[in-house]
């Protein structure tokens, strides 16, 4: 996590990742899965997140079928995943981020989110996370 250097002096406890099109491949807002059924993780993602072990690693997403995918994409990145928040219904993902950082304790401003578009920096600025930073410049830093 050596792109996700915080600023004002604030140790980096927790990133939040969006899952959708941040860590793996979608389609039309979907998660996109090949012919055997598995997951598709973007490029860099699997090398990136493998070494995320200073750090609690969450994500969001709004599709409720999404435990198998995250439960796969955990597998195929050594377990590095501590916990996984859903939105919708009239949830916003401000609140899944607000409260899966409760749930492990976790204040907001040391956490960052990692997304792939303006909705996910919104939401990270409304929860007060310390920062946004987008996958692509993310998963592109060494």
């Amino acid at each position: 996590y050596t792109a996700a250097r915080m600023d004002r002096g604030v140790h980096l406890q927790a990133i939040v990742f969006a899952l959708g099109g941040t860590l793996v491949r979608t389609e039309n807002g979907h998660v996109t899965l090949d012919q055997e059924g598995r997951i598709q993780p973007l490029p860099g993602v699997l090398e990136k997140l493998k070494r995320l072990n200073a750090c609690t690693v969450l994500v969001i997403t709004n599709d409720a079928q999404a435990r198998s995918i995250i439960q796969q994409l955990d597998k195929l990145c050594g377990g590095v995943i501590s916990g996984h928040g859903v939105y919708g219904n009239g949830q916003e993902a401000t609140s899944a981020i607000a409260d899966l950082l409760a749930k492990f304790k976790l204040p907001a401003a040391a956490a960052l989110m990692v997304g792939a578009d303006v909705a996910g920096e919104t939401s990270a600025r409304a929860a007060k996370l310390a920062k946004f930073i987008p996958a692509r410049e993310y998963f592109a830093a060494p």
